[in-house]
């Protein structure tokens, strides 16, 4: 197996290291047969934005084309071009989070006002829950990141420019093998690896 790299930068104090390798056709069949069936958390999803206006009171506001977001309190939390720029996709009320679709993804937490880089429908988990990809379109390239639950909070274990695999490529295939394997197919846009690529992360 060709070794692509073995990332180094950190976000918790586990210290651990992320290796990518390339892996051939057969060895990515036979580790996918092994791939343990996964069963991911339920997650609550109100696709009509009629329905997540009535279920947070007012707290949308349309003043023309532009849509108001407010915080509880009324205080605006975010305004946006509704007509131009974005649409609504979802609302997640078990984490107080929308999630827009415009040129790039905009997932708004109606807690903070903050926008987050992890859209909950791209959320993939391993089979234990400890573990999982996410991923965000920041309007250039998609980014993918692993992260892992300590303590109940889900924490960043490793970023290589915001992802895991050069920016502009991205992940058609992703499945976990354990809490420290996952493989994955990877389209690539450089000329002279126009073929997908199987890969194979290990978490160390």
């Amino acid at each position: 197996m060709t070794m692509l790299f073995i990332g180094s930068a950190i976000a918790n104090s586990d210290n651990m290291d992320l290796s990518i390798q390339v892996i051939s056709e057969q060895e990515y069949q036979q580790l996918l047969a092994q791939a343990p069936a996964v069963i991911e958390p339920e997650l609550e999803v109100v696709v009509s934005l009629e329905q997540a206006q009535a279920m947070l009171g007012g707290r949308f506001i349309f003043r023309e084309d532009t849509l108001w977001i407010t915080y509880e309190s009324g205080k605006e939390l975010h305004h946006i071009d509704y007509q131009h720029e974005f649409q609504f996709v979802a609302y997640f009320p078990q984490e107080q989070l929308l999630l827009f679709d415009g040129y790039h993804d905009l997932i708004l937490s109606l807690d903070t006002g903050e926008s987050i880089t992890d859209n909950p429908l791209n959320r993939q988990y391993n089979a234990t829950g400890d573990w999982r990809m996410i991923s965000y379109y920041n309007s250039q390239f998609i980014e993918y990141q692993i992260q892992r639950d300590v303590a109940g909070e889900w924490q960043e274990t490793q970023t290589r420019f915001g992802s895991f695999i050069e920016p502009y490529n991205e992940i058609v295939e992703f499945h976990w093998l354990d809490d420290n394997r996952f493989i994955y197919t990877e389209t690539v846009v450089t000329p002279e690896e126009a073929e997908p690529r199987r890969v194979l992360g290990t978490l160390q």
